[in-house]
């Protein structure tokens, strides 16, 4: 599955457990199916990754990307990629921009440490921005020039790195047996992170070793810290740090980005050093998350999804869609870890036609599931 996935779809898609069965089998599913499904993947890690914010949420891991990748270069999207240069060639004219897009997505499909690649018309530039610019920039030059002559676009790489990426790499070059005691220091303007360490010497070999590793993977200059030359004053930590935008402007961002998004955040908040932002459940966030991405990238916060729905709200909307003569017998039935809502009806359940609309619309509002039964049902269950 895994493979046909990455064929299909790509590379670093994220999908939630309803589109993994589906992918999986044709055959109708049940809560005790995704249940099972969930342990599948969780048990094969070689092949599926989870979200590292969102629960329920996996993707094909990087790793099986190579496997595919003759597969892919084979697919639709490469053979339209090759007309459309062609036809760029013979008519020396500007590709329009989803072509453009197209082409671009094309050429850096394996290209390490890509987070995306987006357009700004006006001035026919196309913007490719990497996890670590300082370093993939040069390393795929050829492929950047390439892009520019068979698109007709300029090629630009944005300069800003990829903070939350910046930060898993440093922690990650910890050496064994050292812990973080807060979340690094992003000094962009620098190139510089800074962690404030326990367990180890900043000044030993391992530390030297770790940030010369540091810097030949991102390009930024890595610096540890004791919690006693922290209070020194040598690194400002926390909210005050300079690499962030202030609290109240990030909110605003946060609200410009959603504006006439289908769905409404409930609630912003302040969780130490990240924000949470709440949607009516974590499946519906997940559905923003390349938004909020670019929230996190302009102001150098880390964005959370709230971890939990809004069992309330859910419900109630849940009852609307009951659907007349028929009327539910007692409260709705919420069951978090199946994303799904039943119901309890008096008589008759209600055909599979107006069941199977309730159910999508409900989906569509909560990323939750709606199932109608009777008590009087042949196993039905509570």
């Amino acid at each position: 599955m895994a493979r046909a996935l990455a064929v299909r779809d790509g590379l670093g898609r994220h999908y939630p457990l309803d589109a993994l069965y589906r992918a999986w089998t044709s055959r109708a599913r049940t809560p005790r199916d995704l249940h099972h499904l969930r342990r599948l993947l969780e048990a094969h890690p070689e092949l599926f990754e989870p979200h590292r914010r969102t629960a329920g949420l996996f993707r094909v891991r990087l790793e099986v990307a190579p496997r595919v990748a003759n597969a892919q270069l084979n697919g639709r999207r490469q053979r339209r990629a090759r007309k459309a240069i062609a036809r760029r060639r013979a008519s020396g004219e500007a590709m329009d921009q989803n072509t453009a897009l197209m082409v671009a997505r094309d050429r850096l499909a394996l290209a390490s440490g890509l987070h995306k690649i987006s357009a700004r018309t006006g001035e026919g530039v196309l913007e490719v921005a990497f996890h670590f610019p300082d370093v993939s920039g040069p390393r795929h030059a050829d492929a950047l020039e390439r892009i520019a002559s068979e698109t007709g676009w300029r090629v630009e790489v944005r300069s800003v790195p990829h903070q939350g990426a910046l930060s898993e790499a440093a922690i990650a070059a910890l050496p064994a047996g050292w812990r973080p005691l807060r979340n690094p220091a992003v000094r962009v303007e620098d190139r510089r992170v800074s962690l404030v360490i326990e367990g180890g010497d900043p000044g030993h070999d391992d530390a030297r070793e770790a940030a010369a590793a540091f810097l030949a993977r991102t390009g930024f200059t890595l610096s540890f810290l004791t919690s006693e030359e922290e209070e020194e004053g040598d690194e400002p930590q926390g909210h005050d740090d300079p690499a962030r935008m202030e609290i109240n402007l990030t909110y605003e961002a946060i609200r410009e980005v959603m504006e006439g998004a289908a769905h409404d955040i409930l609630k912003t908040s302040l969780r130490g050093d990240h924000i949470e932002v709440a949607f009516i459940s974590p499946q519906i966030g997940a559905l923003y998350r390349d938004l909020l991405d670019e929230v996190e990238e302009l102001t150098g916060w880390t964005l959370t999804i709230k971890p939990y729905a809004d069992q309330h709200r859910i419900k109630e909307l849940a009852k609307a869609l009951v659907p007349p003569p028929h009327v539910r017998t007692r409260e709705p039935r919420f069951l978090a870890a199946d994303a799904l809502v039943r119901i309890q009806l008096d008589d008759a359940a209600p055909t599979t036609e107006v069941a199977e609309a309730a159910d999508r619309e409900l989906r569509a509002q909560t990323g939750f599931g709606l199932e109608f039964y009777v008590s009087s049902e042949p196993g039905a269950r509570p």
